[in-house]
């Protein structure tokens, strides 16, 4: 085959169909986004209730909640609207992950599938179920079986819905309507039609009685159900009642909190037919079981009457309980009623969304539910539920810890509070006189967590050398603790640091131990934490080194001009210093004082004593050091040692001659010292 015609061949079969084209490069990213559409609970009473029980979320290729790139408007559909509808549309807001729309169950138990769907996302399917009984049959009810055959009215017909085990079912929504018929309406006759209304499980039809006695048969016809049939008796009443006679109808009815106009109770003579009430007669009823339900305290049967009926109320327990009637003169009569439903017995936790971001943030997503042995959803009885929860691993998160579940109520929702640490954990709700429930919640790390560092130091002046006590507190995103962190301590002048050590609850501590240094240095300090899967965290904090001043010693001579000390001679510093005290003191007999404690640095000293010329001199503290100077003083000379000092100058007579000598030796002083320092210059 040519390459030309194998070319149009493949052209054909693409065209055709037969054959499907691959680009590489077009296939669809791995991380394509999808949506998980998520039921909770996944059974709900077919009650025409509303719940919000579907839940949207977004999710990666791994099955990882993700966040949506822009508002996200979704599109809801249910398979089966006459099980239950959904919300149209609902919206993922950008940067949320799930949303959750309401659905609408009918009065028609069965499933249906609900569908989301978004352009550019991957569609995704879930089902959900209502409960209840499902009505197939009829069923028609006398009460009294026996009716007086007077011409009157009686409301003494009913028509009840039940399923293939005889428990009364809901009428769907668009009611039903029964056609009725009766087979000997010589006897007595009721109306062609009549309607159970949507949620209803019966209706009740009224009975025309003939004054012909005798017995005629109910018949009840619906599309779509079995027929139901029941047989009336007519006869002329008596008029010497004797008992009383309890009927109820239906004999079941729905546990489910509700009043029902199901009991009758007739006056009959000795041979069991109906008598009429000579006067107006009190009776008195009572329920045996009042958990199953209750009925009024009383009725009346009017003078000339037959019966009268009264409501039983019903709880929300499943179970039988006796109604009883009496009146005074009267024999009591008694009958039994059932009331029918899922009895709960275990509690059943679903983690609406399995799969959750570990972000620090809360949902209400765990649903606690009540459930008989099968599944069903169930009421308890009594009244509210409280159920107490916990989380396995406290670390990955946590949820409310006491819930409610309402008298009524199927179930009830808890909060769960995510944390930054992704992970698994396990929740289990308990209550008394139930079964336990668990089940597993996963979260996980789907967006950049900033590790936020906070670095203190004390104390926050010290000297050179000197260390410093530092607390690191790490955090998530500032909110929750950290654990197991890393960390890279630094400072820009240098030093040591000790390893870090975690104290818990996000903190860590560590010492650190400066450098030496000679002038005042501002030391700045930085903390690095990391941990794996979150973003690097800093902190720093300042630290002021001051030098370490080691004081020095001073010792000062001070001695005359032939090398002797000096007593009592007074010394006292011009300069010194700064922040140094001037000095000042006496010298001892030795001709010395000592000077201790003293700042380093310059100090220029002057040293004085009577008869003695003042002489000043420098010194030099050392850091640490000791140090010491001697001042030389010289005396000031007397008159006579004067006049000896100039030998080649008579002394002549008199007053004149006294003054000329005077100035004589005055000369001749100023001479030898210019001889001196000549001298010393030469040198």
């Amino acid at each position: 085959m040519s390459r030309d015609l194998f070319v149009e061949v493949a052209l054909i079969l693409l065209a055709s169909g037969l054959v499907h084209s691959s680009v590489w490069g077009a296939t669809e990213p791995s991380d394509s986004l999808k949506i998980m559409v998520f039921v909770g609970p996944p059974k709900v009473p077919a009650d025409n209730g509303v719940f919000e029980s579907i839940f949207i979320q977004l999710q990666d290729s791994k099955g990882r909640p993700a966040r949506a790139p822009e508002d996200v408007v979704i599109r809801l559909s249910s398979s089966s609207t006459h099980v239950g509808s959904v919300e149209s549309t609902i919206t993922i807001p950008k940067g949320g992950s799930h949303a959750v729309a309401r659905f609408h169950s009918t009065y028609t138990p069965g499933t249906t599938v609900i569908t989301a769907a978004a352009p550019g996302y991957i569609t995704g399917q879930a089902t959900m179920t209502t409960t209840g009984p499902v009505p197939t049959k009829l069923a028609v009810y006398v009460a009294p079986p026996i009716i007086p055959a007077d011409g009157g009215v009686y409301e003494a017909l009913m028509v009840q819905l039940q399923d293939d085990g005889g428990s009364p079912a809901r009428a769907p929504l668009g009611d039903v309507w029964i056609i009725l018929s009766s087979s000997n309406t010589t006897v007595g006759s009721c109306p062609s039609l009549a309607v159970i209304r949507a949620g209803e499980t019966y209706a009740r039809v009224p009975f025309y009685s003939s004054l012909t006695p005798g017995t005629t048969v109910i018949t009840a016809m619906a599309s779509g159900y079995s027929t139901g049939q029941a047989s009336v008796k007519t006869e002329v009443p008596s008029d010497d009642p004797r008992n009383l006679k309890v009927f109820i109808i239906p004999p079941k009815v729905p546990a489910e909190g509700a009043a029902y106009d199901s009991i009758y109770v007739q006056l009959q003579d000795s041979k069991g037919r109906p008598a009429k009430a000579p006067a107006d007669v009190r009776v008195d009823l009572s329920s045996c079981s009042a958990s199953v339900g209750l009925v009024d305290s009383s009725l009346t049967i009017h003078m000339g009457r037959t019966s009268s009926s009264a409501r039983f109320y019903s709880t929300f327990r499943a179970g039988s309980t006796v109604i009883t009637a009496a009146a005074s003169g009267y024999a009591t009569g008694q009958a039994s009623i059932t009331t029918v439903g899922p009895v709960p017995s275990k509690l059943v936790v679903y983690p609406v969304l399995p799969a959750l971001p570990a972000d620090g943030n809360s949902s209400e997503v765990i649903i606690v539910q009540l459930q008989d042995p099968g599944g069903t959803p169930a009421k308890d009885p009594e009244g509210d539920v409280v159920v107490d929860l916990f989380s396995s691993v406290s670390e990955v998160g946590l949820v409310t810890q006491r819930i409610v579940i309402s008298y009524g109520g199927t179930y009830a929702v808890a909060r769960f509070y995510s944390t930054y640490i992704p992970g698994q954990t396990t929740i289990t709700a308990i209550a008394p006189g139930y079964t336990s429930g668990q089940a597993s919640v996963t979260t996980h790390l789907i967006d950049p967590i900033q590790l936020r560092v906070s670095l203190s130091a004390l104390p926050e002046i010290i000297n050179s050398s000197g260390s410093v006590y530092l607390k690191i507190n790490v955090t998530y995103e500032g909110r929750s603790p950290v654990k197991t962190a890393s960390f890279k301590l630094s400072s820009d002048i240098g030093g040591e640091f000790t390893t870090v050590r975690e104290e818990g609850g996000g903190i860590y501590t560590a010492n650190y131990t400066a450098p030496q240094v000679y002038h005042k240095t501002n030391c700045t300090i930085t903390a690095e934490a990391s941990k794996k899967g979150y973003l690097t965290g800093t902190g720093s904090v300042r630290v002021i080194i001051n030098p370490v001043i080691q004081r020095g010693k001073l010792q000062v001579y001070v001695i005359d001009q032939d090398g002797k000390p000096l007593m009592g001679a007074k010394v006292e510093s011009t300069t010194q210093p700064q922040g140094q005290q001037p000095l000042k003191a006496t010298t001892d007999k030795e001709g010395r004082i000592s000077f201790d404690s003293l700042i380093p640095g310059l100090y220029r000293l002057e040293a004085n004593m009577t008869g003695y010329n003042s002489a000043t001199e420098e010194a030099r503290v050392s850091n640490g050091g000791s140090t010491s100077i001697t001042i030389s003083l010289t005396r000031n000379p007397s008159f006579l040692e004067l006049l000896i000092t100039l030998p080649y100058v008579a002394i002549p007579i008199g007053a004149s001659a006294a003054a000329a000598a005077t100035s004589l030796i005055i000369i001749r002083r100023r001479r030898k010292r210019m001889d001196e320092t000549e001298s010393r210059e030469e040198e």
